[in-house]
């Protein structure tokens, strides 16, 4: 399965922990690292996910979000016909940069666009026609992702594997 992670699900693991959401978000995406590292998944990302990181104000954050992306499998081109997309998507009610993931995800095929933001999940996914499913890493893991590895070992989740 293809998977486009955005920019909040690489800055989750430097949130504050203590919250359980959060702890919770940062493991399921530790654990779609760990199958995008085993192959058992296919990381796919684009020129969004990279400008938009470049620009975080804060510079350890940046620095280890870049680094995870030499982990990328697969990059979609921003072509015109993802712009096209993505200009579409902004004007149906998405962020900018919500909808330049969205549409390179739609056009690169993903099964999914994991974030950790619950506005766009709730407008994308009003949107007509979408064959990419925007949603939480948590909620990917136990609808879909799992179940596709029932024979995965569980990974140990004590130890989020994101410290690169």
């Amino acid at each position: 399965m293809r998977i486009y992670l955005d920019t909040c699900c690489l800055m989750r693991a430097f949130d504050d922990q203590s919250y359980p959401r959060v702890r919770l978000e940062t493991m399921a995406i530790s654990d779609v690292m760990e199958y995008f590292q085993a192959g058992l998944l296919t990381w796919i990302s684009g020129k969004p996910l990279y400008q938009e990181i470049s620009v975080c104000p804060a510079h350890d954050r940046r620095e280890k979000a870049l680094k995870w992306l030499r982990l990328v499998d697969e990059w979609q081109d921003y072509t015109s016909e993802v712009a096209r997309l993505a200009k579409r998507f902004a004007k149906r009610s998405l962020g900018e940069w919500d909808a330049r993931h969205v549409a390179t995800a739609e056009i690169a095929k993903c099964g999914w666009v994991l974030t950790t933001d619950l506005t766009p999940i709730k407008r994308a996914n009003k949107l007509p026609n979408l064959s990419v499913r925007v949603g939480n890493p948590t909620e990917a893991i136990l609808e879909d992702i799992q179940g596709i590895f029932p024979s995965c070992p569980r990974l140990d989740w004590t130890t989020p594997s994101m410290n690169l």
